[in-house]
């Protein structure tokens, strides 16, 4: 979870996640200062890819909100991330379903994030070699 917490920074400080991601699971996606959203773990292969479905929104007391109008235009957006590997160079691929008003911000703000992804996976590759 500590390296969730770490790439995920950009998106806003102290953001962090309740459950478990294997397939089928509820997973709660919490703002520091509580809300978020929560979503459900929709396909898994191991190392390879994973999709959220996000479901709806939650409260300041990470408690899931019954569906709304507002709710109802996003619910079921899909985010995927999808590994490759070619000639001993992995990839990673992230798409995400979401309203044309959010483009921007996620556009601004995956770069961020993934740079920190790619800076924990060399961390975690160091540790693996020592």
């Amino acid at each position: 979870m500590e390296w969730y917490e770490q790439w995920t920074k950009p998106f806003g400080t102290a953001s962090t996640y309740e459950g478990m991601l294997p397939e089928g699971q509820r997973v709660h996606f919490i703002m520091g200062s509580g809300g978020g959203m929560y979503s459900d773990v929709d396909s898994v292969v191991e190392n390879r890819y994973l999709a959220i479905k996000h479901i709806g929104v939650l409260n300041e007391s990470n408690e899931e909100l019954p569906p709304d109008e507002a709710f109802l235009k996003w619910s079921g957006a899909m985010k995927t991330y999808t590994l490759s590997e070619k000639q001993g160079v992995t990839a990673l691929e992230v798409t995400v379903d979401c309203e044309e008003e959010y483009v921007e911000m996620m556009n601004s703000t995956f770069p961020p994030a993934l740079i920190e992804v790619q800076r924990l996976s060399s961390l975690s590759q160091d540790t693996k070699g020592n």
